[in-house]
């Protein structure tokens, strides 16, 4: 039996309450997602297609909440436990389309300072890879963010991170 998932509907700003426009310095919005990414499988097994296929909006329904809240100079960190395109790359594209006010900064971990403590083991170097081709981005942006796809050397889950910055006025 196929399950729908729930409709996840962005409040509209003015029900965000206690939190005025432009108030956050930093926001990590890691929206429902259709979990490709994650092994072994949890619970999307009976999801239907549709179901899938409708999570890219809900997602840019929550990024456009995620910007207005944002204020200048501010970061927004965008992620999902998924591989799907249209959730990762395609949802980056549109927000640089949509939004103007945003720019795309790399999300990739500066290296630790000489003599840092790291833990043991930890190397993050080399950590993903850039995004996929031909799904809206351009070279430079697709260097920008990160994506891990499961099965790599790593033997890491599936997932995807992108971080943008709201501009001075």
């Amino acid at each position: 039996e196929e399950l729908p998932l729930p409709p996840i509907p962005a409040p509209p700003l003015a029900k965000v309450r206690g939190f005025p426009a432009r108030s956050f310095d930093a926001i990590m919005l890691d929206p429902p997602c259709s979990a490709l990414g994650l092994r072994p499988r949890l619970g999307l097994e009976h999801a239907s297609l549709a179901a899938v296929e409708s999570l890219p909006q809900v997602q840019r329904q929550l990024l456009a909440v995620a910007v207005e809240l944002l204020r200048e100079g501010g970061e927004l960190l965008y992620s999902t436990c998924t591989i799907t395109a249209e959730e990762c790359e395609g949802n980056v594209a549109h927000a640089l389309d949509r939004y103007p006010e945003l720019e795309l900064v790399d999300c990739v971990p500066p290296a630790p300072a000489a003599g840092a403590w790291e833990p043991a083991g930890l190397q993050l170097e080399g950590l993903g890879g850039p995004g996929l081709p031909g799904c809206g981005l351009d070279d430079r942006e697709r260097m920008l963010v990160r994506r891990f796809d499961p099965g790599a050397a790593s033997d890491l889950p599936g997932f995807f991170c992108a971080k943008f910055r709201r501009r001075r006025a």
